[in-house]
């Protein structure tokens, strides 16, 4: 829910100072910037982050981030396709059950496909010593 959130760094810091010390916090937000399309302001992101961006927040707030993975690889094309170059403003009902099809193979495909994905999730924490 990051990506809602118009000030996410008080937020981070928010959850630096609220946290004991060892505690990781694992995010799940939208990646790619480039990928920002209507469609994403529909659904109230503010933003879809970078690598740098949310990796560089996270550690002005005091985190450590400890690893930072992409996930749905297959998607990025069906989502800058249908929110970029259409404008889509919904997911349609037979969209939904085309995706839920193929999940398995999207799956089998992410580990091969050599380009970042339509998400990212960031495991950070704060140390122990803090």
């Amino acid at each position: 829910m990051l990506e809602h959130i118009e000030d996410d760094f008080s937020v981070l810091r928010k959850l630096y100072q609220s946290v004991p010390p060892g505690c990781r916090i694992v995010f799940l937000v939208p990646f790619n910037p480039k990928l920002y399309s209507r469609f994403d302001r529909e659904l109230g992101h503010r933003r879809r982050y970078g690598k740098a961006e949310l990796e560089d927040k996270m550690r002005a707030a005091g985190l450590k981030v400890e690893c930072q993975f992409y996930f749905n690889k297959a998607g990025v094309f069906a989502w800058w396709l249908g929110n970029n170059l259409f404008q889509q403003r919904a997911v349609a009902s037979w969209q939904l059950r085309l995706y839920n099809l193929l999940t398995p193979l999207f799956r089998a495909l992410d580990r091969y496909l050599p380009t970042e994905g339509l998400s990212t999730v960031v495991v950070a924490s704060k140390s122990a010593t803090a």
